[in-house]
């Protein structure tokens, strides 16, 4: 077959928004929590840059819908790998149940994460451990940051949103499609393990008074460092800080006890993993 007759080189056209080939995308929740889409082993991702990472990463395709005039360079992007459909504007906003202004959309096999338990070495410059941070927005950010400074190995801590959730995929800019993620549900205790096996620095972020000023931290220039960032309204927790090398703090202005922890990830991962 030539190319100029191959399906995988043209995008089908769909016209009913009632199309069982475009189910997927029905009726998404504004708030790209996607619940029902994990029970389905499949995830949803969003606009033309973040669609564009998934299509370059290892991450499985199942579909692309694109508008119109973007559905050609999806064509292109996908390369064959997976149906790209086009819709009108008007009838993607009746399929998703809102108004849809990104312009593209594509869906993908959801990735297994391993155990912690399965993490045998440290890729890029260093592991960060997210535990309990549970707003989309804020994982989304600290997994952009982790990107911007060679993180590649990111824990995901029991109570951490899902990282391949719809919101948090948008803000990290697609930076998960490039991630390796492992669930714990015991931090502390895997921590503890990891360093017997791996000879790491353990580093919890921490409010209290006794923890340390970052500023004066000086990172070893051998052995791997890992972060731990804790709840947004809690940090990290007690027994965690317990078995930590050291717990970590940024200094703040008199009245300041605290930052987003966004905010704060991006200070910690520039000191300990910054590029130069």
């Amino acid at each position: 077959m030539s190319e100029s007759t191959d399906p995988s080189h043209v995008p089908i056209r769909i016209n009913d928004w009632q199309d069982p080939r475009v189910a997927v995308f029905a009726n998404l929740p504004r708030s790209g929590s996607d619940r029902r889409l994990h029970h389905d082993g499949v995830f949803v991702c969003e606009g033309r840059w973040v669609t564009h990472r998934m299509l370059d990463s290892n991450v499985n395709p199942v579909a692309v819908l694109a508008r119109e005039d973007l559905a050609p360079e999806f064509v292109q992007a996908a390369g064959g790998r997976c149906p790209v459909y086009q819709m009108d504007k008007p009838a993607m906003d009746h399929l998703m149940g809102f108004e849809f202004h990104r312009g593209v959309i594509a869906c993908g096999t959801r990735p297994a994460i391993p155990n912690a338990d399965d993490f045998d070495r440290i890729r890029g410059r260093g592991l960060v451990v997210l535990d309990q941070i549970h707003t989309a927005e804020n994982v989304g950010m600290i997994l952009r940051s982790c990107a911007a400074f060679g993180i590649q190995d990111v824990w995901i801590g029991g109570g951490t949103i899902d990282p391949m959730r719809r919101r948090v995929t948008r803000v990290s800019m697609g930076a998960v499609f490039a991630q390796r993620f492992f669930h714990t549900t015991t931090v502390a205790a895997d921590l503890d393990r990891l360093r017997k096996r791996l000879d790491v620095t353990i580093l919890a972020t921490s409010l209290d008074k006794t923890a340390d000023s970052i500023r004066g931290y000086e990172v070893p220039a051998r052995r791997p460092q890992v972060l731990v960032l804790g709840n947004e309204a809690e940090g990290v927790a007690e027994q965690t800080q317990r078995i930590a090398d050291r717990c970590l703090s940024i200094p703040m202005a008199p009245g300041v006890d605290s930052l987003n922890v966004a905010a704060a990830a991006s200070i910690f991962l520039q000191h300990l993993f910054g590029v130069d």
